[in-house]
């Protein structure tokens, strides 16, 4: 079944947030989190299995298939912005945690994270209103 131009959207998006979380975990060490490999295994299948979905039968299997003449400039910057707003939410949610864990002050920490969660939405908002209104699909 042919995908509609928003769930292709939102497939992408997901697409990114798993290669964001992936890129996150290359700064911890495996040792510190049980099933540390099955994880990094269960989001490459992921980002596999949302790649194949966004592919189509008329779709060379090229991950430049659209010549970077016709790809939009204002996504491609959005979605790294999207990105960075993601690991800057994971990096201070970590940070926050481990100062809980060791029982320190965790106020300015925790305005931190709500500063970041409040400027990934933002982003994620504007990311989605260009797609939505540019209609643009990379």
């Amino acid at each position: 079944m042919k995908l509609t131009g928003e769930e292709r959207a939102r497939i992408a998006d997901s697409k990114h947030k798993i290669q964001s979380a992936a890129n996150s975990l290359t700064h911890v060490d495996p040792r510190k989190v049980p099933h540390f490999d099955e994880i990094e295994e269960c989001l490459e299948n992921a980002d596999e299995s949302l790649k194949g979905a966004l592919r189509t039968e008329s779709e060379p299997e090229k991950p430049n298939a659209i010549p970077t003449e016709n790809r939009c400039k204002e996504r491609a910057s959005l979605s790294r912005d999207l990105a960075v707003a993601i690991k800057n939410v994971y990096l201070s949610k970590k940070a926050y945690y481990d100062a809980r864990f060791k029982k320190q002050d965790t106020s300015d920490l925790w305005a931190a994270l709500q500063t970041a969660r409040v400027a990934e939405l933002t982003v994620e908002r504007a990311f989605n209103d260009h797609v939505n209104r540019h209609g643009c699909k990379i």
